[in-house]
């Protein structure tokens, strides 16, 4: 027990004298699998501030497993901040290959077990040579059981993780997602409103006629058609006829069993005007792609109108702060019970007393009047690709 004291006071001393522009090669060493399209989004979109951290060091990232391959394929597809990208075991870690590893993983003390086993002579006489550093509670939501021991970069989690977030399509994607639309009778002078329907909690969703009734006013717009995904093809076209009717549901176009990263492109069409839905993973998906294209030169007003609704959070969800706080193109819309009755509000617009606070109504008190008011100004505020204007 004393070897492994003296073990991490070495890796903890080591931490303290590493300064970032020493740093010329870092791995992120993952262990759990990606459960949540947010939480993923959210955390691979943040994957190029910590390479600026430490200077534009090389930078790869491994998996201790290969449950993640869809989330890897989603989000870190012409990742620029990502040289290489690895499946590991535990025993194939070529620890000694880098200055720096960002450790995620529930169970730190098997990983420091590990390294005592393997490599406690090293960090004895000093040629272990990566400074450790835990992601761990930063990337994941907190176990009640987790075992986290490693030291936390205070320095590089205050710069990295507050910075918006960034998706990367590349320009023949954005060509494939216009491309598929007009397949689907998208015309040039039409605009696309995207309407998020679905996310892991039902609780976080608008009632059903709340929704479809928003929906109708939507299609009384000229020149608009509305795209729904419905990648596991569940049958969503029958289930919004049974709503809107038949006539209304030809204007809506239905990306059925497209798979994640091909959804994520049609978000970032040139035809895309709105995405609108609850806090849930496409939105934190069409926040970090605009994010980019700004970055790039977009003009943050021609960006689509990115509305988000927010209701009452639980547990490690903590409050719509933590999720769109550093979303900069995201209207976060939250209902508040003020003296005066219901208040719609934007997150945007609390005061620092209030904004970390978790005291929304929950989104089942939304009403349909409620949403139209927030959509409709916020629409005709933004430029728009062709001059006629729309219905209210």
């Amino acid at each position: 027990m004393y070897l492994q004291q003296q073990t991490l006071l070495r890796i903890i001393e080591k931490t303290m004298t590493v300064r970032p522009e020493d740093i010329r090669r870092v791995l992120i060493l993952q262990e759990q699998k990606s459960h949540y399209i947010g939480d993923s989004c959210v955390w691979f979109s943040k994957l190029k501030h910590l390479r600026s951290f430490f200077n534009d060091a090389e930078m790869d990232i491994a998996f201790i497993n290969n449950r993640n391959h869809k989330y890897v394929d989603a989000f870190l597809r012409n990742h620029p901040a990502v040289d290489n990208i690895f499946m590991f075991s535990w025993d194939d870690v070529p620890f000694n290959d880098y200055d720096a590893v960002l450790l995620i993983t529930f169970d730190e003390e098997a990983v420091f077990r590990l390294l005592d086993e393997q490599h406690g002579q090293a960090f004895a006489d000093g040629t272990f040579r990566p400074v450790i550093y835990s992601l761990s509670r930063s990337v994941m939501a907190p176990m009640e059981h987790g075992r986290y021991i490693f030291p936390v970069h205070a320095k590089l989690q205050d710069y990295a993780f507050p910075l918006p977030g960034e998706l990367y399509l590349s320009d023949e994607e954005r060509d494939w997602s216009d491309a598929w639309l007009r397949a689907q009778g998208l015309e040039e002078h039409e605009q696309l409103f995207i309407l998020l329907d679905s996310t892991s909690r039902g609780q976080k969703m608008l009632r059903p006629n709340v929704y479809f009734e928003f929906v109708a006013g939507l299609l009384k717009k000229k020149n608009v058609r509305l795209l729904v995904f419905d990648e596991g093809g569940i049958g969503k076209p029958a289930f919004y006829n049974e709503w809107l009717g038949a006539e209304n549901v030809s204007r809506i176009i239905f990306s059925e069993r497209l798979g994640l990263r091909q959804d994520i492109c049609l978000l970032g069409s040139s035809y895309t005007r709105m995405v609108f839905g609850p806090c849930t993973g496409l939105m934190h998906c069409a926040s970090a792609i605009f994010n980019n294209y700004v970055a790039n030169g977009l003009p943050p007003e021609e960006a689509p109108l990115l509305a988000v609704y927010t209701g009452e959070y639980i547990g490690s969800e903590l409050n719509a702060w933590k999720w769109w706080g550093h979303a900069p193109l995201v209207d976060c819309l939250m209902l508040k019970q003020r003296p005066g009755g219901k208040e719609t509000v934007l997150l945007a617009d609390l005061g620092e007393d209030e904004k970390y606070l978790n005291n929304s109504l929950p989104c089942s008190e939304y009403t349909t009047p409620m949403l139209t008011a927030f959509v409709n100004p916020r629409l005709a505020a933004h430029t728009y690709k062709y001059s006629e204007p729309l219905l209210s």
